[in-house]
């Protein structure tokens, strides 16, 4: 063919694993992965809506050596809801708060400390942790 010029053998291998070569040493970055820790629907809602009290500083008390926070008392639901700091959340959502398992399963990952359900500290790595939720079932509450 006209143009091309020919290339022996070796030659084209050696092109081929420069390239190859190339492409493996370039650092691909990934985005943080939401929910590292694969923790399942109830012990991620119930950690986001700690999270919320844990940052209403009415609703926990900061320890400012630690930055753990101590949550002063777990919002109990009445009718179809639950008051969570500024919010209302459905009662369905919150049901997480009274379930030893939860606190259980989100100590042993170094997310919280239960004492039972009458005293909750969130850990800093609890209170960053990305659960993914934001405030996707948060309404601010209308009373």
């Amino acid at each position: 063919m006209p143009g091309r010029v020919k290339v022996s053998k070796p030659e084209r291998l050696h092109f081929l694993i420069k390239q190859i070569k190339e492409r493996s040493s370039r650092k691909i970055v990934m985005p943080p992965k939401t929910n590292p820790l694969k923790l399942n629907k109830l012990q991620q809602r119930t950690l986001a809506l700690a999270q919320v009290l844990a940052a209403d500083h009415s609703s926990s008390k900061t320890n400012e050596e630690t930055g753990e926070a101590t949550l002063l008392q777990l919002p109990h639901a009445h009718g179809s809801h639950v008051h969570v700091g500024p919010y209302t959340v459905a009662a369905k959502d919150a049901s997480g708060f009274s379930n030893p398992a939860v606190w259980v399963v989100l100590e042993r990952k170094g997310l919280a400390r239960a004492d039972g359900l009458a005293c909750v500290v969130l850990t800093k790595e609890g209170q960053s942790y990305d659960t993914g939720l934001g405030e996707k079932f948060f309404t601010h509450s209308d009373h």
